[in-house]
């Protein structure tokens, strides 16, 4: 049931006319011939709009009361705010000025402080100097045979590093005393104990610098090497962790990216202990290079192997090397000029490369040679003069695709091994030398010798054989054939030889 309207309110006058005729159109149009159930009723719609209405009215009302308490409420926070904001900060300007206070107060203590350490430092300091001065001559004392001081003494007497090392801070205040006395007889004896317990010392410290390396203890090699800095045997301490590094790389069970790994955190190592760690670097490198890698290349090409082999192998660890030397220039930092690789990478070579176009050209003569004879062993044809007659069985001359292949297959083995092992001045001359022996084997002494057989056995053919004589166009077609695969092989093969 709609709610009763007030008359006293007030609505826009709508036009009935037009809404009846819509509404009344719009039923038609979608019920057709209107019915009594259908039947539009002006009236009752009138009230429901009405009521609607009213309902909305009422809602605005409230919504409106709504918005006015929390105006009023936004208005009243937002005075207690701005007072809120007005104590802080008149509160962080007394902080301020109690802070400023304060630093000023610090600043003045803190410099009587440092005005009444400076005056203790210079109270203790010659005091210091003068225990220190005793000290070292109640040690230089025992050494001048009065104490009883012995080398063994000084180093069995220590039980671990730390003792150790501050035995030897103190025998380097000891041996600079001794380059201040004179050698004569009252401190001669004195000077030699000294310096032969000096040496006790380094060797002892050189030897514990090696047990901790073997033990990864990074802290006490630092502290070592810092002692022994100024000694003649401080080079030892990176003699003794090249020896040790190189120990663990077999050079019977090379990894090349073993390799890579040990370098690489062997450089670590070497930043953190030495001050110089771009020598010590390429001192390792040395070592690898002319120990562990050398006994490896002699293991792989032994000079009682076979040509082919010893040939292959080169091959196969001149790209292996190759390939470490150029993965340690990109993960070494300390390696800033590539050619220090390089030099290493030549010397290990250098022995094998020496005579390597003689072993290549020997061995490309014997191969390409055998590959023909092996053919015309297997048709049973022995080549002789062309002048004779008599002799040729056609059949027996057909060119066989797989001599050709045998060729060409050596003849790219060949030139990719002189692409990468001969010297780059000697590339284009031994890529011409190799185009010959393609030129010779295949060409003169595969193909033309070939045709040239099969014109003449067209010269010698019966006339009154009524079969025709077929063998010459096979053999013109295996030699097209041929001429491809020619082509193909100094495109690929010699060109970038020659254009070197």
């Amino acid at each position: 049931m709609c709610p009763a309207i007030n008359p006293d309110l007030s609505f826009p006058s709508i036009k009935s006319n037009y809404g009846v005729a819509l509404l009344d159109r719009l039923t038609k149009s979608v019920l057709g011939i209107p019915t009594p159930e259908t039947e539009l009723k002006p009236q009752k719609l009138k009230e429901h709009f009405e009521g609607a209405l009213y309902e909305l009215f009422l809602l605005k009302s409230r919504l409106q009361e709504k918005c006015s308490q929390m105006e009023v409420k936004c208005r009243e926070d937002e005075r207690s705010f701005h007072s809120a904001i007005e104590r802080l900060k008149k509160d962080l300007t007394d902080l301020s000025q109690q802070f400023c206070k304060l630093d000023t107060e610090v600043h003045m203590v803190s410099g009587k402080l440092v005005h009444l350490g400076d005056q203790l430092e210079r109270k203790n300091l010659p005091r210091k100097r003068i225990e220190e001065a005793r000290d070292l001559i109640l040690e230089f004392y025992k050494f001048w045979g009065f104490g009883g001081g012995s080398v063994t003494n000084v180093v069995s007497a220590q039980s671990d590093e730390a003792q150790l090392l501050e035995a030897a801070t103190r025998f380097k205040n000891l041996s600079s005393l001794c380059l201040e006395l004179p050698d004569d007889e009252r401190f001669l004896n004195a000077k030699q104990r000294v310096t032969v317990a000096c040496q006790h010392l380094d060797t002892a410290l050189l030897e514990r610098f090696r047990a901790n390396f073997l033990t990864g203890n990074i802290e006490t090699m630092k502290s070592i090497a810092d002692v022994l800095l100024l000694s003649k045997n401080y080079s030892q301490c990176a003699e003794i962790l090249v020896e040790e590094t190189v120990k663990t790389i077999d050079p019977n069970k090379i990894h090349f990216k073993d390799i890579t790994r040990c370098l690489v955190s062997s450089e670590k190592l070497i930043m953190t202990l030495f001050l110089r760690p771009d020598s010590v670097l390429m001192q390792l490198m040395h070592s690898l290079f002319t120990t562990k890698l050398k006994v490896y290349l002699s293991n792989h090409m032994k000079e009682e192997l076979n040509a082919q082999a010893f040939l292959t192998n080169l091959y196969n660890e001149y790209r292996n090397v190759e390939k470490l030397v150029v993965e340690l220039s990109n993960e070494l930092t300390l390696i800033t000029d590539p050619m220090q690789l390089s030099k290493l990478f030549r010397e290990l070579f250098a022995p094998y490369l020496v005579d390597y176009m003689k072993r290549e050209s020997d061995w490309l003569t014997e191969r390409l040679t055998g590959h023909l004879e092996h053919y015309y062993q297997s048709q049973r044809h022995q080549k002789r003069a062309l002048n004779v007659s008599g002799w040729l069985n056609f059949d027996e001359t057909s060119k066989q695709k797989e001599v050709a292949v045998n060729i060409i297959e050596d003849i790219r083995r060949a030139a990719k091994r002189c692409l990468l092992l001969s010297q780059p001045t000697a590339i284009p001359d031994n890529g011409k030398f190799i185009f010959n022996c393609l030129y010779h084997y295949l060409i003169v002494e595969h193909v033309d010798y070939g045709v040239t057989l099969g014109l003449h056995g067209l010269n010698i053919a019966d006339p009154r054989n009524n079969n025709p004589n077929l063998v010459f166009f096979s053999i013109i077609h295996e030699a097209t054939s041929i001429f491809h695969f020619f082509e193909k092989t100094i495109d690929e093969s010699i060109l970038p030889m020659i254009i070197c």
